[in-house]
């Protein structure tokens, strides 16, 4: 299995700044792409899945418990916050209605306008929430204990992890439909 923490000179860990992820990516990058004369593409395919793989704190919580935890199968599950999915859901589905022309008549029009700001306050509302789970997601991946102690905090940060991407990216997707 290959060590991309190892790949891009980085220690092993669950939290890694994502600043010094891109620079030593780009410091490595730099002397092997392969359209440089003496480039290597296998490293530079390499360099990249490690930096795609460290970035994304879910994937590299998974490698990290691939590389220090193998077999590890937790016996715990991560407890989504169901009514914030709920609400994002529900605005997702409102982002995603087919975009109509205005209403003709004026009440219509005022129904129609106020709808969308509705909308967008709740977006706004979901966008603060998911920054705060994010802040609190990077908080407990910062303090986590290395995966060879305790495998079972890494994994229930990495499901966390990924569904909290998830609803960022809906979140993303839904406030993108609506502009």
């Amino acid at each position: 299995m290959t060590d991309h923490f190892a790949a891009l000179g980085l220690p092993r860990r669950a939290w890694l700044d994502p600043e010094d992820i891109k620079s030593r990516h780009h410091a490595l990058i730099a002397a092997g792409h392969p359209d440089k004369p003496t480039g290597d593409a296998a490293l530079a395919a390499s360099l990249n899945t490690a930096r795609a793989t460290l970035e994304n704190p879910a994937s590299r919580l998974r490698h990290l418990l691939e590389l220090e935890a193998p077999g590890f199968v937790p016996q715990k599950k991560h407890e989504p916050d169901w009514a914030v999915f709920a609400r994002l859901s529900d605005a997702a589905r409102a982002a995603a209605e087919p975009k109509n022309p205005p209403p003709a008549s004026p009440l219509a029009r005022a129904l129609h306008l106020d709808k969308t700001r509705k909308l967008a306050a709740e977006l706004d509302s979901l966008a603060t929430l998911l920054a705060a789970k994010t802040a609190e997601l990077e908080a407990l991946t910062r303090s986590a204990p290395p995966p060879s102690v305790d495998p079972a905090p890494a994994a229930l940060l990495a499901e966390a992890w990924s569904f909290h991407l998830k609803s960022l990216a809906t979140l993303r997707q839904s406030r993108e439909r609506t502009q």
